[in-house]
C-alpha cells in the first residue's frame, strides 16, 4: 500500500506491506473556515477584546516566530485592526526566545497583511531592550505597554507539556537567562524531571516555572489561541483570559489530536508533516517525541523529515553521541545549551530504538548521531518489508498527533 507522507514543501512515497498498516492521525470533521472559527473566538470572549483594551493607550501583540505556523496570518489582520481602532500605540513583538530574528519575509508571512507605518514591528531580543517584570526580565515592549495580547498555536510540547497561553511571554519574549533556567528544570538529578513531557500539567515544573514568572502579567493580558490541523488549517480558536483560552485549546487537542492505541509497534514510519514542521532536526523534537511513544522498546522508528535547515543546534554539542546519558545530562546541568538539552532529549529517545532518518542532514553525522541514514522513501519500504512485523504504524504528521495507550 503506498502512503504519502510530507517531507518539507512536497511529500515522499512509502510503499508498506498491504493489510499491516495503522494509521495513527486524527480524522476532521467538516467545519468553519479558520477565519469564522477566529471571529467566533473573538464574539465568545471574556473579557471582549473591545473592554480589554478599554482606553488604554499603548497595546502589545505578541506572536510566534518563523520556526512554526500558527495560521496567525488568519488572526493577527483581525486583532491589528482591532488594536489600531482603541489604542494608539500598537507593537508586535515576534517571540523568538532564543531563535535567530526573523527576517522581513518571514515577517510579512507572520503577520499576514501589511500593519500600516503606524503599527511598530519588533523581533524580540533575549539579551538586550528588557525589563524587571514579576519573576523575571522580559522584552521592555511588552513590559510597558498598558495591554497585552499573546497569540499562538497550542500543541503538545515535549517540556512544558502543551504550547500557547503563557508560553508565549516565557521563553517567548523573555531574558536568555529565565529562559535557560526554565528549560533546566527539564532535569532531575542527572535525569529527567518525570514530571515534565507532552500533555503534563500538574506537577511539571518547567510549566509551574513559566506561570510562577509571568504571574505579574495577568492583569493586563488577554489570549486568542488556536488548535491547527494536520494541515495547518485552524480548527479551533477560543479568546479571553489567558487561562480560559489556553484550556479550552487544551480539551480540543486531547480529544482530536490525542490518539488512543491498544499496544506498542514494532515498527513506526512518522512524518513531521513538512514544513515548518520539519525545517531543522531541533524543530523535529515533537516528531521523535511522538513517534517513541507508539514504538515498543526495541523497535523500529523510521523519520521522514527534511532539516533544511540542518540540525539546528551547536556543532559541539552532536559530539556529545557517544556518552551514556547521565554523564550528558551533568555536562548540560553545569553547562547549559539549548543544543545541549535537545541532543540530550534525541539521545534519551534514540537509546531506546532503532532509529532511521530521511532527511537532507549530512550522512556521516546523521550515522555518528545513532542514526541511520536513508538514501530514498524506496528504501524505508524495503527496510519495513524486511522486518516482517505483523502491525506497522504510520504516523502522517507526528508532531502534532500525541499517542496513548488505551489502558492509561
Amino acid at each position: 500500500m503506498k502512503h504519502f507522507l510530507r517531507y518539507g514543501d512536497g511529500s515522499v512515497e512509502v510503499e508498506l506491506p498491504d493489510g499491516h498498516t495503522d494509521i495513527i492521525s486524527k480524522a476532521r470533521r467538516k467545519e468553519k473556515d479558520g477565519e469564522s472559527l477566529v471571529l467566533d473566538a473573538l464574539d465568545r470572549a471574556t473579557p471582549s477584546l473591545r473592554d480589554f483594551l478599554g482606553q488604554g493607550r499603548s497595546v502589545a501583540i505578541v506572536a510566534s516566530d518563523q520556526t512554526r505556523d500558527t495560521g496567525s496570518a488568519i488572526y493577527l489582520p483581525v486583532l491589528l485592526e482591532l488594536a489600531k481602532r482603541q489604542c494608539r500605540n500598537v507593537t508586535v513583538v515576534i517571540a523568538l526566545g532564543l531563535h535567530r530574528p526573523a527576517t522581513d519575509i518571514e515577517i510579512s508571512r507572520i503577520l499576514g497583511c501589511d500593519p500600516g507605518r503606524d503599527v511598530r514591528i519588533i523581533n524580540h531580543d533575549p539579551d538586550a531592550n528588557l525589563s524587571d517584570f514579576g519573576g523575571g526580565r522580559f522584552a521592555a515592549p511588552v513590559v510597558e505597554a498598558e495591554r497585552v495580547i499573546l497569540t499562538g498555536s497550542v500543541t503538545f510540547h515535549p517540556m512544558a507539556g502543551y504550547s500557547g497561553g503563557w508560553k508565549s511571554l516565557l521563553p517567548g519574549v523573555s531574558s536568555r537567562h529565565c529562559a535557560i533556567e526554565n528549560h533546566r528544570l527539564f532535569f532531575s538529578g542527572d535525569r529527567t524531571d518525570p514530571g515534565v513531557g507532552p500533555a503534563r500539567v500538574e506537577g511539571n515544573p518547567v510549566l509551574e516555572d513559566i506561570r510562577n514568572r509571568t504571574n505579574a502579567f495577568a492583569g493586563k493580558t488577554w489570549c486568542l489561541n488556536v488548535v491547527q490541523d494536520e494541515s495547518k488549517a485552524i480548527v479551533h480558536a477560543a479568546a479571553g483570559s489567558v487561562d480560559a483560552a489556553w484550556h479550552s485549546c487544551i480539551a480540543y487537542l486531547d480529544e482530536r489530536n490525542s490518539f488512543s492505541i491498544g499496544q506498542r509497534y514494532p515498527v513506526v514510519v512518522a512524518s513531521s508533516g513538512g514544513y515548518p514542521s520539519d525545517f531543522s532536526f531541533y524543530q523535529s523534537m515533537k516528531t521523535i517525541t511522538n513517534a517513541s511513544r507508539a514504538c515498543s522498546r526495541g523497535g523500529s522508528i523510521y523519520l521522514v523529515m527534511e532539516c533544511r535547515n540542518g540540525w539546528e543546534l551547536d556543532r559541539g554539542v552532536l559530539s556529545l553521541s557517544g556518552l551514556e546519558l547521565p554523564r550528558i545530562a551533568s555536562m548540560v546541568r553545569q553547562d547549559f545549551s539549548m543544543s545541549g538539552l535537545a541532543t540530550y532529549m534525541a539521545l534519551s529517545m534514540m537509546r531506546d530504538y532503532k532509529v532511521h532518518c530521511l532527511s537532507a542532514l549530512p550522512e556521516d553525522e546523521v550515522r555518528a548521531f545513532g542514526m541511520r541514514p536513508l538514501a530514498s522513501a524506496s528504501e524505508i519500504g524495503s527496510l519495513v518489508a524486511r522486518e516482517g512485523a505483523h502491525r506497522i504504524a504510520v504516523m502522517p504528521a507526528a508532531a502534532t498527533v500525541l499517542p496513548r495507550i488505551s489502558k492509561d
